[in-house]
């Protein structure tokens, strides 16, 4: 299937390097961790930003922008946020939407007396309501409870379904590219390292930082490998790749933390 939108050449002095990428249907995360340039490239696709040089084509497509400040507008009620960016204005929906993201009760509060989660649950309930064929969402739910979070974006998966509509979002956060995105994009320093589905990403990533974004990982030195007779020239090896077992001649444990159901090992080795 074709693009939903095409970066060609697209650059921004200090902040993006030239980034020359495309965005397939459905739901697209754009990962890295702050400072990547997440919010530099979501705002140069909307054209909130002027790029140094590049194009951004979005082939037809009608979008609407979440910025990760929300741009929430003083004074209005929340009710009225929806009802002002409806096609065709349903006070109904609107109540249906905000309780769907667990806002009924502030239908009529203004966003100044929100916090900061239900701001962004507010600002992503008016996204939706807009009804465009792409939602361009900025870390929708940085600051929203796990628990919470995945309701919400339960409800956007179902607007998806039944508007064919799209998504692009950034994130810090591995659990929401493999709970939510059909596709990823790595963001490193500014400069894009990978761009795949999320599970090629995961099994293949381009060096030991790209890797980390999306999980627990731990590399192995040439030297190292070589004296383990380890026969692996990528070096990097997430944990269910790795056993411990115990040996005469085996590596010295310097210290073993459990984190959840996983266990973390600092080994000593002779290299």
């Amino acid at each position: 299937m074709p693009p939903i939108c095409r970066v060609a050449g697209l650059e921004i002095r200090d902040r993006l390097f030239p980034t020359t990428v495309e965005f397939p249907p459905g739901v697209t995360a754009v990962i890295g961790e702050s400072g990547a340039g997440k919010s530099t490239l979501l705002s140069l696709l909307v054209g909130f930003e002027r790029p140094r040089s590049g194009t951004v084509d979005w082939c037809g497509n009608r979008i609407f922008w979440m910025p990760q400040d929300q741009g929430s507008w003083p004074g209005i009620s929340a009710i009225d946020h929806l009802l002002y960016v409806m096609p065709a204005p349903d006070r109904a929906q609107a109540q249906e939407l905000l309780a769907g993201f667990g806002l009924a009760e502030f239908a009529h509060t203004i966003p100044e007396r929100l916090s900061l989660g239900q701001a962004a649950r507010l600002a992503t309930a008016r996204a939706v309501a807009a009804d465009p064929d792409v939602l361009v969402l900025d870390e929708p739910f940085s600051s929203t409870d796990s628990a919470t979070a995945n309701r919400c974006w339960e409800l956007l998966v179902r607007w998806r379904e039944k508007r064919q509509g799209h998504i692009i979002f950034s994130t810090h956060r591995a659990d929401e590219v493999f709970g939510f995105a059909d596709f990823a994009i790595c963001l490193l320093q500014g400069a894009v390292v990978g761009s795949a589905p999320p599970l090629e990403l995961y099994q293949n990533p381009a060096n030991l930082d790209a890797a980390c974004l999306l999980g627990p990982c731990t590399s192995l030195p040439a030297e190292a490998r070589a004296a383990l007779e380890i026969e692996d020239h990528r070096g990097l090896y997430r944990p269910e790749e790795l056993t411990i077992t115990a040996a005469d001649d085996g590596l010295t444990v310097r210290e073993m933390r459990q984190i959840g159901s996983r266990f973390e090992l600092w080994l000593e080795t002779d290299c």
